[in-house]
């Protein structure tokens, strides 16, 4: 009946009785029957009658609900038959201006129930980071709309041409009660014989009603060719705006191969609840139900996860930790579309053991579901199931690779360099996920060894800000001349094309300092300007004072008296530091010295 089907209760030679388990949809339809050979699997068809149901919608009853920012409590409207309707193309629940999706399996032939989606406003995007930040996607204007196509076109190398003497534009606008919460912004400037156009002379600029202006990123002398980037993310309070653009006040400051803003597109409330009223339309037919309520105290943050990885093997412990959860209410883990199960939870965390994961080409997801609240808003934080280098199952049973041989990553495999060293290998192709994992042991020495890495929209980590690389690793690409070139990226070389790498090591607070005195020739030791936390084996360099930058020598610490360092090997040149007078004038001439040392290494 209308594309759902029901089992037949009972039957006779001229009648049949079925229960359609989410009632039945409203209008005019043909009920065909279905005889199926018992045993078998051959059906004979039949038209059996056609029926006529009206349902009126404006009779349907809702309490409404309150929910997460992030969206995943049950909607349910009380009607006969409705959820039957809700799924028939064009029908639909719109709450927010999204769509409510119907869930078949929670729904009854007299109440239809919906999960609401998540909502994104300017508080919930700051507040929650409910919606992934990315390109923005809103309505492009400009003073020459003949030449507006250029800006976002991904050809940066034709030009946006505006030949206004003053007072050339072009930006970005936002649909109505809508507004751009930005992270980024940037343009890309070919052939730049003259800054004076830009400089000083190009603003960018935010305003909610087209007709005031506030100056948010001035272009100074620093402009150059190729990308200029300005990142808004890092503010306390972000830039959010209706309109952006770019304003130029001589001819020539708008010449520009590409534009483009990155963030949030949200609607413009700043308040920690929000409501709306939900649209249910039905054959045509439009009625409103009672109010959806978003509220940030039914809002759980994720804030991490721990470990951030573990094997498609499964059985792993994983602790989700944010502000927000429940104690008691029922709650689901999901990762990746698989189930985990929940072995223990507080207000403050979760945790829960994983499922294997059999290859699926999919993107990392997290999904926590706490009843009478819904979704948690991740934050864009992921679990990524791993293949380890070490697991013989990662290779199909066989032997891990060899020297000379070639791996590729397919998207949704994500595999985890955890032996000492890797063979030497040809070419690495990354459309899932390479990373390296640091050892408990901050000695811990790791190697990598490829003649070419190329990250093909994949993902490449040797530590993320946020997660340091914090053991030792060494990363070393091998080729020579002779060597055959990757189109655009040459060879001996980590390639990253619509794709991802974090190489981030252990923070060296003080890389760069100078001397507190004079090291003669022959000196073993050297004092420095200030405490540092270099440490016994590490490498140094102490910069020349004379006329010869070879006279720069390298040495390694081989004790630390405060800030006097000692090495083995004495110095072969004198370096300078004093403070010389002349006359009312003083100058400061000291020999720089650097930390060479780093726990990762490319």
């Amino acid at each position: 009946m209308n594309g759902i089907e029901a089992a037949c209760d009972s039957f006779d030679s001229t009648s049949a009785t079925a229960t359609f388990a989410t009632g039945i949809s409203s209008g005019t339809f043909d009920v065909t029957l279905a005889f199926r050979e018992i045993g078998g699997g051959l059906d004979t068809w039949a038209v059996a009658t056609s029926l006529t149901n009206t349902v009126d919608i404006t009779t349907v009853t809702s309490a409404g609900t309150t929910c997460s920012f992030a969206g995943g409590c049950g909607l349910t409207m009380s009607l006969a038959g409705l959820a039957s309707d809700l799924q028939v193309d064009g029908n639909s629940v719109d709450v927010c201006g999204n769509e409510c999706v119907l869930s078949v399996a929670d729904s009854t032939g007299n109440d239809a129930v919906c999960h609401v989606p998540s909502l994104t406003t300017i508080y919930s995007a700051t507040n929650h980071r409910i919606s992934e930040a990315g390109v923005l996607q809103g309505t492009w204007f400009a003073s020459n709309t003949d030449q507006m196509a250029v800006l976002s076109d991904y050809n940066n190398i034709v030009d946006y041409s505006d030949s206004t003497a003053s007072g050339c534009f072009f930006g970005m606008e936002f649909k109505q009660g809508h507004v751009g919460v930005l992270d980024e912004v940037k343009f890309f400037i070919n052939n730049l014989y003259d800054k004076t156009p830009f400089a000083n002379n190009l603003v960018f600029q935010g305003s909610d009603d087209g007709v005031a202006w506030t100056d948010l990123w001035q272009i100074d002398d620093v402009v150059h060719e190729g990308w200029n980037t300005m990142n808004f993310k890092e503010e306390s309070a972000p830039e959010t705006y209706a309109k952006f653009r770019f304003y130029g006040s001589t001819t020539g400051s708008c010449r520009v191969g590409e534009a483009r803003f990155t963030g949030i597109e949200a609607i413009n409330d700043n308040a920690s609840s929000y409501a709306c009223t939900p649209t249910l339309t039905v054959n045509g037919v439009s009625t409103s139900i009672t109010d959806v309520t978003y509220d940030n105290a039914s809002t759980g943050l994720l804030t991490a996860i721990n470990p951030r990885f573990g094997s498609v093997l499964g059985g792993e412990s994983v602790t989700f930790v944010g502000d927000g959860f429940s104690a008691t209410a029922a709650t689901t883990v999901m990762i990746d579309g698989r189930s985990c199960a929940v072995t223990g939870q507080t207000t403050n965390s979760i945790t829960c053991t994983t499922m294997d994961k059999p290859y699926v080409p999919d993107t990392p997801r997290v999904e926590i579901l706490i009843d009478g609240k819904g979704y948690v808003a991740t934050q864009g934080l992921v679990y990524r199931y791993v293949s380890r280098w070490s697991d013989t199952e990662t290779w199909g049973g066989d032997i891990p690779p060899l020297e000379g041989e070639s791996i590729s990553i397919p998207k949704g495999q994500h595999l985890l360099v955890d032996v000492a060293s890797t063979p030497k290998l040809n070419a690495v192709i990354v459309e899932g996920s390479l990373i390296f994992a640091p050892d408990a042991d901050a000695n811990h020495q790791r190697t990598f060894d490829a003649h070419y890495v190329m990250v093909n929209g994949g993902y490449f980590e040797a530590g993320t800000a946020d997660f340091p690389y914090t053991s030792k690793l060494t990363i070393t690409m091998h080729s020579d001349v002779a060597s055959p070139y990757l189109p655009i990226y040459g060879n001996k070389v980590i390639g990253v094309r619509f794709g991802q790498i974090h190489m981030v090591g252990v923070e060296r607070p003080i890389t760069w300092t100078s001397l507190s005195a004079t090291a003669d020739v022959g000196a073993t030791s050297i004092t420095l300007m200030e405490s540092v936390d270099w440490q016994v084996g590490e490498e140094i360099v102490i910069a020349p004072t004379g006329y010869e930058a070879r006279n720069a020598e390298k040495r390694t610490i081989a004790s630390i008296s405060g800030n006097t360092l000692s090495f083995d090997e004495p110095l072969l040149y004198k370096h300078f530091s004093d403070v010389e007078t002349y006359g009312s004038h003083t100058i400061e001439m000291r020999a720089e010295v650097g930390l060479l040392t780093r726990n990762v290494k490319y």
